[in-house]
Parts: structure tokens; sequence; C-alpha cells
């Protein structure tokens, strides 16, 4: 029987979960509910938007032991979620995520672009605890045979877009020798 309730902004009613599945698995939900008597739990990080919502919905869902199935739009709203539960033994399942991520971007170049152009909003992919999801994909996305094959995608639609420090990791092509 459901014992917490995990309240998201955004949502309408709060979620009726179980301390049993979720404080063994998060170390943040642990801390807060430690107390035998805290049923409630008031989710501290930003659910402005939809996808951030679904995102730990999904997170949520995984911690009851459903697998997990990324997409390209979901990569860093759902790494950032996983990241903010604590979850333990979550290290692995972040790298695991960020191995997958680049993959894709290798094999599909707008799935690349939509990563990378998302991690900006989500501090859990630009650090160390999540392997740099933004320079690997920035190495994969911005390599010069996309800088030269996919010029509108990878440059206009995606570099342009960046913060400035995403100029100094992409890999131009040779300059023009020739007059």
């Amino acid at each position: 029987m459901p014992d917490l309730k995990f309240e998201i902004a955004g949502l309408a009613a709060p979620l009726r979960l179980h301390k049993s599945y979720l404080a063994p698995v998060s170390n943040l939900v642990l801390g807060v509910v430690s107390c035998q008597t805290k049923t409630t739990f008031v989710w501290p990080f930003s659910t402005e938007t939809a996808t951030d919502r679904n995102a730990l919905m999904k997170a949520l869902r995984f911690c009851y032991g459903e697998p997990l199935n990324l997409t390209a739009s979901d990569v860093c709203p759902l790494l950032a979620a996983i990241s903010r539960l604590q979850l333990k033994g979550g290290q692995s399942v972040l790298w695991e995520m960020r191995s997958l991520a680049v993959d894709a971007a290798i094999r599909d170049i707008k799935a690349g672009v939509q990563m990378l152009r998302n991690c900006i909003a989500y501090d859990e992919c630009c650090n160390d605890k999540c392997g740099r999801l933004d320079q690997a994909l920035t190495r994969a996305v911005f390599s010069k045979a996309n800088m030269e094959k996919h010029t509108a995608e990878v440059v206009d639609n995606c570099l342009m877009h960046l913060p400035q420090r995403f100029l100094d990791l992409a890999q131009y092509t040779d300059a023009h020798q020739e007059f």
C-alpha cells in the first residue's frame, strides 16, 4: 500500500508511492523519509516543462524495476532526474546512458544535434559525474566529416545555438589553401 505522497510541481495531484521501493534505491528519498512519520516528499528540482516531469516519471518507474527506454529528446532530462534522485548504483546507469547517447549521436546526426542542444539546459550533462556528456556529444557531432557533410544541421542548427565554449571543442575543416 502506498505510504508516500511524492509531490511534483506541475502535476495535479501527488503520486502515491512506496517508501519501501524508493528509500532503498534513492539516497535523496532515503534522506528525506528516514523519519517514519514523514509521509510527503516534495521534489526539490524544477519540473516546469512536461519533458522534465516525464523524465522524472520514467526515473521513478525505473526505481520500481521498469526498464529505461531512451529517446534523443529525453536523454538529458532523464540523466538529470536519475542523477538528482541519487540512485544507489546510479553511476553505472549514468555512464551506460552516456555511452548509448554517444553511440546514437554517431549513428544519427539529427539525434546527436538534439541531444547536444538539450545538454546545455542540464548541469548534470556538463559535469564529471556523468562523464561530461556535453563534451562526448560535441566530439561525436562536430567531427570534420559531419561539419562538411551536414553543415546546415551541425553548424547552423546546432553550433550557432550553443554557448561559446563549444566553439573550441569543434573539429573544423582544414583552411582553404588556394585563392
